[in-house]
């Protein structure tokens, strides 16, 4: 017997078993209603034929309605599925046939009545059948009394229709009492199927068949975080106490509105709540019922064995008006699991979308990434800058580009960031520093590289920028390093160790971008650069800004009084050109003296 109730659980713990449970009693249901309706209809089609073949034509409409009545039945069912009109319909017949078979000839009309509490059971179940029941008994036990009266007259004898009176009302609480077994044992299935045995809270099944049922519901998803560690640090009765402990304050803490608190899989619970107001009051209430549920649960710690354990979880909440109701779950899932991989308590369904489609285009743009570094296609461009005085190009600024499959050239601001969240920004650095190298070989200029704090903090990077000074020490006085301004000086004690150490090699040191961030210069004084790069911002409209051109002046005096060489970016135009020489800015680069372009051996990769 205990092998049977495991089986029995197994069976209907299954998610197939769950899902059809509702679904197998319907069946059932209307296929009993067609097999009593079709039998209905065979025999009365019989009597209608021995009717006629015997010549009694009086009554011959009655016999002809009858299997059109069954036959009704069945059509209306087949098009409907109506269960509840098709049962009453069947009931309501069975019992206008109590008088004319009790008045009939033949043991047959007063005996088949007994069938009726078992059709009126299974249609109803117990308490609703109980109705049909003592309606039967009342039409049944009035023709008995009014035969016994002398009104109406049967072709029985009072005593036996006393019997079977009392035969039927037996077999009626025979069925009765054998439906109630059959009902605690229902019961106890349904109680298996849509309830947690732990909590006592619904389960999955009944989530999905009230989320079915609802008009325009909203969803939160609840996790507990560090679930596994609770159970690995604790043990087992640990993380159920935990699991029945935020059961029941989830159930203290939302309101009797809500449709339902739910258990779901491992340590994962539900909140359905039924939408009552307008689109942004209803968000307010959600957000309002998140974080309830957030301070609740981290102000009263959960007591096991004298050992405090703080709940945290994380919550995915999802509105039927996104997706609509059937992808209501689904959406409340990616809501929960975004939230958790951007260590955010709770997020909605449309903004973990946009964080979907933003790691979507992650993925995409690093597999653009690996496969333009595994076929050579992460490629330097060089743009020349300018000695003021002479005209001539002395330097080149070597900037990363990405040549896709189709051969258009892809800026750095569209994959330098993914480039350092999926780990392929030092190939990049190194693919730089390997082709500027190279680029070295065939010019005599100076090149440029930039460098990020990622880059000076990376030891592999550092350990092959020394391996290729060294394997190229004619190069050093020819490199140079750019630092932006605000890395700079933001992690200024490890910058000037870097600086240090290229300094003493030979190299020579560049900060970008300067006059966007600190422009700190008692800073500049202990960096000891070369270069000061004066960010295009100030140099765009130097010849009509003011208070650019004042804060150029400064830049200038602070760097010739220091010793430090100047380059205007941004030089796009002759009238900016003009200004600049005028400011005695030693070195200027930009689109008027060209643009970046690759070096001739890396044109045929574009072509």
């Amino acid at each position: 017997m205990e092998k049977q109730k495991k089986i029995w659980y197994n069976i209907t713990t299954s998610s197939s078993s769950l899902l059809d449970f509702e679904e197998h009693g319907i069946i059932t249901k209307i296929l009993f209603i067609n097999v009593t309706a079709a039998l209905g209809f065979f025999l009365s089609l019989i009597l209608l034929i021995i009717h006629l073949s015997s010549g009694q034509f009086s009554t011959i409409y009655f016999y002809i309605a009858i299997p059109l009545f069954f036959l009704t039945i069945m059509v209306i069912l087949r098009i409907t599925r109506n269960i509840k009109l098709c049962s009453a319909m069947i009931m309501f017949f069975l019992i206008l046939t109590v008088p004319p078979g009790i008045l009939s000839d033949g043991t047959v009309g007063i005996i088949y009545p007994f069938s009726y509490p078992l059709i009126a059971f299974c249609l109803y179940g117990r308490r609703k059948g109980l109705f049909w029941i003592f309606l039967l008994l009342l039409v049944y036990g009035t023709m008995i009394g009014l035969s016994y009266l002398k009104i109406i007259a049967i072709p029985y004898s009072f005593r036996f229709s006393l019997i079977c009176f009392f035969n039927l009302a037996v077999i009626s609480a025979f069925i009765y009492l054998l439906g109630d077994r059959e009902e605690k044992t229902m019961a106890l299935i349904k109680k298996q199927i849509y309830y947690d045995p732990l909590t006592g809270l619904s389960n999955r099944a009944l989530l999905l068949k009230h989320i079915s049922e609802a008009r325009s519901p909203a969803l939160l998803l609840l996790n507990i975080d560090d679930f596994k560690e609770i159970n690995a640090t604790y043990g087992y009765q640990a993380g159920n106490s935990v699991l029945c402990y935020t059961a029941e304050k989830i159930k203290q803490i939302v309101p009797d509105s809500i449709k339902g608190v739910y258990k779901l899989d491992a340590d994962e619970f539900a909140v359905l709540i039924d939408k009552e107001e307008e689109d942004s009051r209803f968000r307010k209430k959600l957000i309002n019922i998140a974080n309830i549920i957030i301070r609740f649960l981290r102000h009263d710690k959960c007591i096991f064995e004298d050992v405090e354990i703080i709940i945290r979880t994380t919550m995915g909440i999802a509105l039927a008006d996104a997706e609509g109701i059937e992808k209501l779950f689904a959406c409340a899932d990616i809501a929960l699991k975004t939230a958790k991989s951007i260590n955010k308590a709770f997020l909605f369904y449309e903004s973990a979308l946009k964080t979907k489609k933003q790691y979507e285009d992650n993925i995409k743009w690093a597999n653009i990434l690996s496969d333009a570094l595994d076929n050579g296609r992460i490629v330097p461009y060089y743009q020349p800058i300018i000695n003021n005085e002479t005209g001539e190009i002395e330097k080149y600024e070597c900037l990363v580009r990405l040549i896709d499959i189709e051969g258009q050239i892809i800026s750095p601001y569209y994959f330098l960031n993914i480039a350092k969240k999926s780990r392929l920004y030092t190939k990049i650095t190194k693919t730089v520093l390997r082709k500027a190298f190279e680029f070295l070989k065939t010019n005599p200029a100076e090149v440029s590289i930039n460098l990020s704090v990622e880059d000076i903090s990376d030891q592999t990077v550092l350990g092959y920028i020394n391996k290729l000074l060294i394997e190229n020490p004619s190069f050093k006085s020819r490199v140079c390093f750019e630092i932006t301004e605000t890395e700079g000086f933001e992690n200024f004690d490890q910058v000037s160790q870097f600086i240090g150490k290229m300094k003493k090699m030979g190299c020579k040191i560049a900060i970008d971008d300067f006059g966007t961030g600190y422009s700190n210069f008692e800073y500049l004084m202990h960096l000891k650069v070369d270069y000061l790069k004066i960010d295009g911002s100030l140099i765009r409209n130097i010849n009509q800004d003011a208070d650019s051109r004042l804060i150029v002046e400064n830049i200038v005096a602070f760097s010739n009084s220091m010793g430090i060489k100047t380059i205007a970016e941004f030089v796009h135009s002759a009238e900016i050109f003009k200004e600049v020489k005028t400011l005695k800015i030693n070195y200027s680069q930009g689109y008027y003296f060209g643009e970046p372009k690759p070096a001739r051996r890396e044109i045929s990769l574009k072509d």
